[in-house]
């Protein structure tokens, strides 16, 4: 015991190489803490390397405040906004992501049913009433695919779209830890989501180009063939065949009718 605390208090200088390896083996490990979700753990770990740092250099933590409380009060009144500020980026994130995963469940729904959504906004793809009692019993064996391992409460039973709308109640303690934490979050997410972040932004606003550019495609086709409605006429549908033999009687001079039966009784008349 007292081997190791020479070597802390010889090596684990401030400044030292030691030091600087054993702050990065904090950050490692508080990341590995945050992908985990593991608040405590990583309340644990900051604790242990404060007290393992001020211990191998003789510091006193009561003297540390007391010569120090100005600027530890300043960077508390800067920290705290900037976790505010941070959690709420991050909820905005959390319930956009959601939503993704709401549309991309109704998109698959309708793609298994044969009803093309490619090109459409997810507002666009609409559910048929005859498929709507099918869809909510498919949306709620899909809500837990949408919060995984009970991130929040969602009624199995004809659950509403509205139903899967994150609720900040439920996820009082995410929020919290993004506010205390966020140093770690922010780091965390820059390493794990900017790429994935990028990836969707450049998709998301390559789909609106799309959209933009296919309504001025549409609207180029259709002044090109404007008019071209006035060339469909509904024609008329041809007289009976009957009404054909009839008339075409008439017109060869046949006799016909009473008056063929007439011209008849007339010559019978006239023999006798």
């Amino acid at each position: 015991m007292t081997a190791i605390w020479l070597f802390l208090t010889t090596y684990l200088v401030v400044g030292s190489i030691w030091f600087w390896l054993t702050l990065l083996a904090s950050v490692a490990l508080g990341l590995a803490c945050v992908a985990k979700e593991a608040p405590i753990t990583l309340g644990l770990l900051l604790a242990g390397t404060i007290a393992l740092v001020f211990g191998a250099n003789s510091i006193n933590p009561i003297e540390f405040v007391v010569n120090n409380w100005p600027w530890l009060v300043a960077g508390a009144l800067a920290y705290l906004p900037l976790g505010a500020a941070f959690s709420l980026a991050r909820w905005r994130a959390y319930a956009v992501s959601k939503r993704d995963a709401y549309d991309q469940c109704k998109r698959d729904f309708l793609e298994a049913r044969n009803i093309k959504t490619a090109g459409l906004r997810p507002s666009e793809m609409r559910i048929p009433d005859e498929l709507m009692q099918t869809w909510l019993e498919h949306l709620s064996r899909k809500s837990r695919t949408i919060y995984p391992n009970g991130e929040q409460s969602v009624s199995t039973i004809n659950p509403s779209p509205a139903d899967l709308i994150p609720q900040i109640a439920e996820h009082k303690a995410r929020a919290i830890n993004w506010i205390i934490y966020w140093p770690w979050h922010l780091c965390w997410h820059l390493i794990k989501d900017s790429i994935e972040w990028i990836g969707k932004s450049i998709k998301r606003i390559a789909q609106n180009m799309w959209y933009r550019l296919r309504d001025t495609f549409e609207s180029i086709a259709n002044s090109a063939w404007k008019g071209v409605d006035d060339d469909k006429r509904d024609i008329p549908a041809p007289p009976p065949a009957d009404a054909e033999g009839s008339a075409g009687g008439s017109a060869n001079g046949s006799p016909s009718g009473k008056g063929a039966s007439a011209s008849r009784g007339g010559l019978r008349d006239t023999v006798q």
